[in-house]
């Protein structure tokens, strides 16, 4: 006696159960087997499937999020070089020499102080 049967008569003492039998070649070609076999797991193939979209939808986001990561680090990488570049530009600009130079070639009348700077006491 198999273990269900044991396991029916000790439960249901007396009563016959019929035994289970596999699915038939038959069964799968008419589509019987999926009515029989898959009806009462339905709301658990469909949760799986559920979880294979998201899975897939997941995927396509964090390759987007990655790609979008990878493009903005190489403009923050451009923008840094530009920055620096700009900056060397104005150390060059901002020195006194430079500056003079410059008042010279635009024609202005401004000279440079003679007498340095003194602070006012109260």
């Amino acid at each position: 006696m198999s273990p269900r049967k044991k396991l029916l008569e000790f439960i249901h003492p007396g009563e016959e159960t019929p035994e289970r039998k596999l699915p038939a070649f038959r069964d799968l070609l008419s589509g019987n087997i999926f009515l029989k076999g898959m009806l009462p797991n339905l709301r658990f193939l469909v949760w799986i499937v559920f979880l294979g979209f998201l899975y897939i939808a997941n995927n396509y986001h964090a390759q987007g999020v990655a790609l979008k990561i990878f493009r903005l680090k190489a403009e923050v990488e451009e923008l840094r070089a530009e920055a620096v570049t700009m900056e060397a530009r104005l150390m060059y600009v901002s020195r006194q020499s430079v500056v003079t130079e410059m008042i010279r070639q635009r024609g202005m009348e401004l000279q440079e102080a003679v007498t340095p700077p003194y602070s006012l006491e109260r």
